[in-house]
């Protein structure tokens, strides 16, 4: 029979080994956590391609290539969301990779990317290739040959703007998945800046926005950093997740579209 005593004895250092345990587990902070008690997921990324036209429909059918550094992925062609999903090993997060989108009647699109180290998304626009020959033929430092090549090319049916919005030429970009503070901090300040615009045109209208876990004024802060007649940037920076153990962060891209109109 054991005694009172042995009891004792056996549960002291039980709680002090539990003590310790849980001591090392918040001193070290959630790396130590992950490292005993999880494995990383494989990350889903979402590569979404959109057309920069009114409303920004999404593209079926594109082409999505996805070069990391030790292979290529695809080309893997975007569902009638204009979604194309593609699984990658957990090693990749991180990593600088290289996306390319492409469909007929658009002008094809690359970007250089730091893959997320979690599930995210990343939205990439497209300008219908009737647009492209506007801005070609409307600047100078064009070569024929470049204009002749986009005007001859198919092209889609004109850019129609929505009721109640003002007519020109839209031009849409994304910042990519961005990742959060951890915990309640936030994440440094990202900035997003419009391409210039070619000779002849300024910028009409801009509209900034957030996709993915967090929007503006919602855990999230975002602001016009600079405005040119033919630039315009946005920063913005996100809070994360204090509910969250361990600690991870959550990723949220900007979205930056702009209507240029001839001067």
């Amino acid at each position: 029979m054991t005694s009172s005593k042995t009891k004792k004895s056996v549960a002291v250092p039980t709680a002090i080994a539990a003590a310790l345990g849980a001591a090392l587990i918040a001193g070290f902070g959630p790396e130590l956590w992950k490292w005993f008690f999880s494995t990383k997921p494989p990350i889903e990324y979402a590569v979404k391609v959109y057309s920069t036209a009114a409303s920004s429909p999404p593209i079926a059918q594109a082409l999505v290539r996805l070069t990391l550094p030790d292979r290529e992925m695809g080309p893997n062609e975007t569902d009638p969301n204009g979604v194309s999903l593609i699984p990658l090993n957990a090693k990749y997060g991180d990593q600088k990779a290289t996306i390319r989108a492409e469909k007929a009647g658009y002008e094809s699109r690359e970007k250089q990317v730091e893959l997320p180290i979690s599930s995210a998304s990343h939205s990439i626009y497209l300008t219908p290739l009737s647009i492209i020959a506007i801005l070609a033929l409307a600047s100078p430092a064009s070569s024929a040959s470049s204009a002749s090549t986009a005007a001859s090319a198919p092209l889609p049916p004109p850019v129609t703007p929505q009721p109640g919005v003002e007519s020109g030429i839209p031009r849409v970009q994304s910042s990519g998945p961005r990742p959060s503070g951890l915990g309640s901090a936030y994440s440094e300040w990202y900035e997003l800046c419009s391409e210039p615009t070619p000779q002849g045109y300024i910028i009409r209208n801009v509209e900034f926005r957030l996709d993915g876990d967090r929007s503006c004024g919602a855990w999230a802060e975002c602001r016009e950093s600079r405005r040119t007649p033919d630039t315009v940037c946005y920063q913005f920076r996100l809070q994360g997740h204090n509910e969250w153990f361990p600690p991870r962060p959550a990723y949220t891209q900007g979205i930056l579209r702009v209507v240029l109109a001839k001067q």
